[in-house]
């Protein structure tokens, strides 16, 4: 834990490197800057029809090459340790609290709200679902984008 007395000691600056500064800017996002281009040629070339079921079929199979590792460790990290973090004492109070509600009373919430849409084939129910998956990935982002600004001031000595 950091408390306010604790002082940082600058990290030392890595040395310019063209491959790496270029490697970085793509891996954090600058490759979307790529990926459009190739995105509407793609579309023109093949035609609406054949893109659009082209396009599904590749972004269904890509979704589980990128977010299935990224959603497994996730998961391994949130879970491991899981009997030590609800009933030992690796966390106590309200941390406790917080981690069970999140694991666990939230994850069996959706899952009610999401039967409770289905089953009462209720558009109006199936669209405040949708709203709501929209918010909290839009939300992960933001913390993610956060994340990555944050290594990346740090790695470069800023704070």
């Amino acid at each position: 834990m950091v408390s306010a007395t604790t002082t940082f000691s600058p990290a030392k600056v890595p040395t310019f490197s063209f491959k790496r500064e270029v490697v970085e800017f793509l891996a954090v996002g600058g490759a979307t800057l790529l990926l459009y281009p190739l995105a509407v040629w793609f579309q023109r070339a093949s035609g609406l029809e054949y893109s659009t079921y082209l396009t599904s079929m590749v972004a269904f199979y890509a979704a589980h090459v990128i977010n299935d590792p990224h959603f497994g460790v996730t998961y391994v990290l949130f879970y491991r340790r899981l009997k030590r973090r609800i009933l030992g004492g690796e966390f106590r109070g309200l941390q406790r609290i917080r981690y069970a509600w999140a694991g666990f009373v939230v994850p069996v919430l959706m899952v009610a709200w999401i039967v409770w849409a289905m089953r009462s084939q209720s558009p109006v129910r199936m669209g405040q679902l949708i709203q709501v998956m929209y918010f909290l990935v839009s939300w992960h982002y933001v913390k993610q984008g956060f994340g990555v600004l944050t290594v990346l001031s740090l790695r470069r000595g800023i704070r």
